[in-house]
């Protein structure tokens, strides 16, 4: 496999390579030879192999990720294997003595359009038309959604899953909602913030916000955890009351399964991971923007 990541400790991980490295465990333990190249300088010891390519620098900068990577993997890895999967940022990867897989999390397109900041949208612009071409160079590809699944006319989807929680959830003793992502941006963790301060402290004033984000502002009742472990982010879904991740886009969103297995109710905004699995369940709730701190409301008071 490749992908330009992998998660490392003291780092909150990204959605791809969260899966990638969950995926390529689980290959490994049905029986299965996996290798992983990557960039990542700091990745944490794992059952599969793990290569480690250059320059460093590709893995924390978009530029060389995007534009000077993806050149080298003609001349590294060696792809003496059986099956190579590429994760991404492999537009330009024009030797491939072997069958090749391309999974797609989602769709630059539709980031482009759903973008926050000019910049933004344009680089992923970019990236879509790039991606068009990953998805001809390929043997096979996959989606993990819907609409990555339409957008790039992939053989198939991808069911993802999570392993159920080895322990009993033990909600917190004032009502609590935990978010999982970025502050600005598609992630939208300041809306998030801003509807808690006005709508939901307002009918709840001993009410929390667990907030798993790169940066946050303070507030009343707000808890801001930057750079949680594993096992402190299933303590936090363990004791919430409520999972929220008013995203404008998402291919999936893993950590709306997260929320799902642990039994907790998810309140989100319409997008297509969210849509995958919540429409037509009884799993949590999509809804507006505008309609979010009403919507937590209810959700604490059920």
């Amino acid at each position: 496999m490749y992908h330009c990541r992998l998660p490392e400790p003291g780092r909150k991980p990204g959605g791809v390579e969260v899966f990638v490295d969950r995926l390529a465990r689980a290959m490994t333990d049905r029986g299965h030879a996996v290798t992983v190249h990557t960039f990542s300088t700091e990745a944490a010891a794992a059952p599969y192999a793990i290569r480690r390519l250059r320059p460093r620098r590709a893995g924390g900068d978009p530029i060389v990720r995007q534009y000077l990577a993806p050149w080298l993997l003609n001349v590294r890895p060696r792809m003496d294997y059986d099956v190579f999967h590429f994760h991404g940022d492999d537009w330009f990867c024009l030797r491939r003595p072997v069958p090749t897989v391309r999974t797609f999390y989602g769709s630059a397109l539709l980031e482009s359009l759903t973008a926050t900041s000019l910049k933004r949208r344009v680089d992923q612009a970019i990236v879509f038309g790039l991606e068009l071409i990953a998805g001809r160079l390929a043997d096979a590809r996959f989606g993990i959604g819907s609409d990555s699944r339409l957008i790039y006319r992939a053989d198939g989807v991808l069911q993802l899953g999570v392993d159920p929680p080895r322990a009993e959830r033990r909600p917190s003793g004032a009502p609590s909602i935990l978010f999982i992502g970025t502050w600005e941006g598609r992630k939208r963790g300041a809306a998030l913030h801003a509807a808690f301060q006005r709508v939901v402290r307002a009918r709840f004033p001993d009410a929390q916000l667990w907030m798993v984000t790169d940066r946050c502002d303070p507030g009343p009742g707000v808890t801001w955890h930057r750079e949680p472990s594993d096992g402190q982010i299933q303590d936090l879904f363990r004791a919430a009351w409520a999972f929220c991740l008013p995203s404008s886009y998402e291919g999936f969103g893993i950590p709306y399964l997260d929320a799902m297995a642990w039994g907790v109710p998810v309140i989100a905004t319409p997008n297509p991971g969210a849509e995958d699995l919540l429409r037509g369940g009884d799993a949590g709730l999509l809804v507006e923007l505008d309609e979010l701190g009403d919507a937590l409301a209810r959700v604490l008071e059920s």
